[in-house]
């Protein structure tokens, strides 16, 4: 099958995995399922009173059932080890493209959909390659032993056969209805996992107002049509798999009554009794045979339709991905950006042909209203995105032509948001150069202003953060990420309003923090608190993607213009008290 060609390209280091099993499977399925005639043969005997041979049938039998079920055994373990090692090296794939996609993708994806679009299908591959190759193979030759089987013990017996398959063929044909069904049911069944993440993101929020999950109308509608379409799809196979299973039932009926007649017109009854054990063993199996497929079919437009999102979601991150030049020196560290144009959708740009220039070893501050561009102008500097149109160079090269390592040890990025890892305090510096040794880590932690809180934590910088350790407020984070960002000695600082949400009583130590980071760097800083910037060596005030003013504060705020007016209200809503009456 296609489905399995395409699997398979993802672990040619297991190719013989495949026909090591099949081979396995088809020695093990063609011994049990000739047990079947050799029961015939014990019965025959039996009826017989041929002792000596049932002995030696049975003996046959009990060596066929042993042997056939450990050959499927170790068949099972390899397409297993197979299927494990798809399910990781499908995971490495999604992860190589999660490393070399760019910001513009994470910010147009929900990552807690990313994450389950990756776990969830290559998990769901796993029932295609470890049990339905060795089901599929058996399905196959016992299918085939049982007609020769049936032919070679009984002409009628095969016919009869033959017609049950064709009959009940039909109705499996009927009965799996759309077959567009696989792919409506899995996508019915994202956007119900998609809205739940949503829903237990907002709990607290559900209990504070006591909300029930009607109030979440999306959440509550994917489980609406959710439950409709496997309703109706279960409903529309209702009938057809009552006249399957009939159709099986019903056949040990019309044999007996056939056994019957056969009796009376004068056959063995030993030739009689033997055939109608057989029959009824052989219907058995078609039976069981009949819903492997069912199943199998299920699963592998299953794997083929979680195949298609994993490809279609790594195909989108590829898409995204920027490629870098070879570059590893800087002649300066000037910034141009000439005449630049991005969007996150084609056509609707966020910036469009802006052009300025900073020069090296100067503070910048980016100010203006939220939505006007200037965390993208930000991003666009750090290589997090790629331009439309137009060029940013550092120096005299363009940024893209910078190897991606000389560009990412040359430019540090404090988020608003500070990242940490669930490791410790020390690990968490070191990040910014793993090279650095525990005197420097204990340096950039000093200038950082974290001496406070490492004195109040036992295990010092060795204390971890996150679910197995303590859990630091905003401004803790923020201090031992700008530690970070000092230890990384990067030439270009990009602040994204890495002071905005701060409590009054840690920013002072992070403005201080700040000042040891900025020191001989070219720095791009954005702000909220419009008080911070007031010492910056200029001020770029962004509106629509455009900058409209630029200058120092003394110059901007007596020019009355957008700057000023940021200004007045900034101090007006600081003014804002909350009055009792």
């Amino acid at each position: 099958m296609n489905i399995y060609k395409r699997l398979l390209q993802y672990v040619p280091e297991k190719k013989w995995n495949l026909p090591i099993a099949t081979i396995l499977v088809g020695i093990s399925a063609i011994l049990l399922s000739l047990i079947s005639y050799n029961i015939y043969l014990f019965t025959k005997a039996l009826l017989n009173h041929d002792l000596a041979t049932c002995k030696a049938i049975g003996t046959q039998v009990l060596w066929m059932l042993a042997i056939g079920s450990l050959t499927y055994y170790i068949a099972a373990l390899v397409t297993h080890d197979l299927a494990f090692r798809l399910e990781t090296n499908l995971k490495k794939v999604g992860i190589d493209c999660i490393s070399k996609a760019s910001a513009k993708f994470f910010d147009q994806t929900n990552s807690g959909v990313l994450r389950k679009t990756i776990d969830d299908n290559t998990q769901l591959t796993h029932t295609a390659v470890a049990h339905l190759i060795p089901d599929g193979t058996r399905l196959t030759i016992s299918l085939i032993l049982l007609y020769v089987i049936g032919f070679y013990a009984n002409l009628k017996l095969g016919f009869f056969l033959i017609v049950l398959t064709i009959l009940n063929g039909f109705i499996m044909m009927k009965m799996s209805g759309n077959q567009t069904f696989m792919k409506q049911y899995m996508k019915a069944m994202d956007d119900m996992s998609n809205e739940a993440v949503e829903y237990v993101r907002g709990l607290p929020v559900i209990k504070i107002f006591n909300s029930s999950i009607t109030s979440f109308e999306a959440f509550y509608k994917t489980i609406e049509d959710y439950s409709k379409l496997a309703l109706d799809y279960t409903m529309s196979c209702r009938n057809w798999f009552i006249l399957f299973q009939l159709t099986f039932f019903v056949s040990p009926a019309l044999l007996c009554m056939y056994a019957i007649y056969a009796y009376n017109k004068g056959i063995d009854p030993t030739e009689v009794i033997s055939l109608l054990v057989l029959a009824t063993i052989l219907i058995g199996s078609l039976f069981v045979l009949f819903m492997s497929v069912m199943y199998t079919g299920m699963h592998v437009a299953q794997a083929s339709t979680c195949l298609d999102k994993l490809e279609a979601l790594y195909k989108s991150m590829e898409q995204e991905e920027i490629k870098h030049g070879e570059v590893e020196t800087f002649d300066d560290y000037n910034i141009h950006f000439d005449h630049v144009s991005f969007g996150y959708k084609k056509d609707d740009l966020i910036l469009n042909d802006l052009s300025f220039d900073l020069k090296e070893n100067k503070i910048y501050a980016l100010v203006g209203r939220s939505g006007s561009g200037k965390s993208t102008i930000a991003k666009l500097l750090a290589g997090l995105y790629q331009v439309d149109e137009g060029e940013i160079r550092i120096g005299s090269t363009n940024l893209l032509d910078y190897k991606e390592s000389s560009l990412n040890s040359q430019i540090a990025f404090v988020f608003q948001d500070a990242k940490l890892f669930e490791t410790s305090i020390y690990e968490n510096v070191q990040i910014g150069n793993p090279k650095a040794t525990h005197e420097e880590v204990m340096q950039a932690l000093h200038l950082a202003m974290c001496d406070p809180i490492l004195e109040k934590l036992p295990n010092k910088e060795e204390t971890i953060i996150g679910a197995k350790g303590v859990y630091l407020s905003g401004g803790e984070k923020q201090r031992i990420a700008i530690a970070r960002a000092i230890l990384k000695d990067a030439k270009i600082v990009i602040l994204d309003e890495a002071s905005a949400a701060t409590d009054p009583e840690c920013e002072y130590e992070i403005l201080q923090a700040f000042k040891n980071l900025m020191q001989n760097k070219t720095v791009l800083m954005i702000a909220h608190r419009l008080t911070t910037i007031k010492g910056v060596d200029e001020i770029l005030v962004i509106d629509h993607g455009a900058i409209v003013e630029r200058g120092d504060d003394t110059t901007l705020m007596n020019q009355k213009g957008l700057y000023y007016k940021l200004q007045t209200l900034y101090a007006t809503a600081n003014d804002w008290r909350v009055v009792h009456d």
